[in-house]
């Protein structure tokens, strides 16, 4: 090491600062214990300086902590979902075995054995209504009969206006018409979708005596 100047108890003079005992000596500043003078500022036991500013320690790991909060938030507003399958509602049906049901004049059908055939006894009942209600589902059919006379057109009018009273609700109404033509037995069944209050309603005629109508 080469000096210029003398050394004294310890002390090196160099290029006009003085060392004593770990202090240096800079420009009438002083800084000791292990203090490092730099562009006339003091840093200490760790500190960084940096573009004329001062970082202490725990403001580099704040720091690092605001900018991977920042990364987070930008990435959890950016979540791509992906769509669900369309669910339904599972029901356990009973075991299926139907017997005839004749009791009324003018029609017969035949209905599971665990449904019960209840006489329409409202006061807007008439002749030939009944209800088929089905407890272990808790569902009931409801079936009015009309003979047809001269008014087939008028009866399959009316079917057609009750169903679509639901249109305030109902998401879409599909029409599926039956023909047996051996027969000689017509009709629609109509499949309303959406919350609406009768899920499925139908009729069945044979166009010259007979009228039959349902709502689930």
């Amino acid at each position: 090491m080469k000096h210029r100047g003398k050394d004294k108890q310890g002390e090196i003079l160099q290029q006009g600062k003085f060392v004593q005992q770990g202090k240096f000596v800079q420009q009438g500043e002083i800084l000791q214990q292990g203090e490092i003078l730099q562009q006339g500022k003091f840093l200490q036991q760790g500190e960084i300086l940096q573009q004329g500013g001062i970082l202490h320690q725990g403001r580099v790991c704040l720091i690092l902590s605001m900018v991977a909060l920042s990364i987070l938030l930008s990435t959890s507003c950016k979540q791509s979902y992906t769509p669900k399958p369309t669910g339904y509602l599972r029901v356990d049906y009973p075991e299926k075995s139907y017997h005839l049901y004749s009791d009324q004049e003018f029609f017969a059908f035949e209905i599971p054995d665990y449904a019960i055939v209840e006489i329409d006894s409202g006061p807007r009942g008439h002749e030939g209504w009944i209800n088929v209600a089905i407890p272990q589902l808790n569902g009931k059919i409801h079936l009015s009969y009309k003979p047809v006379g001269e008014d087939l057109t008028a009866l399959i009018t009316d079917c057609r206006e009750l169903v679509y009273k639901h249109t305030v609700k109902a998401q879409g109404i599909e029409e599926t018409p039956f023909i047996d033509r051996e027969k000689h037995r017509f009709g629609m069944v109509y499949d309303l979708k959406g919350e609406v209050a009768s899920a499925v309603q139908f009729f069945i005629t044979d166009s010259t005596d007979h009228f039959l109508r349902g709502s689930l």
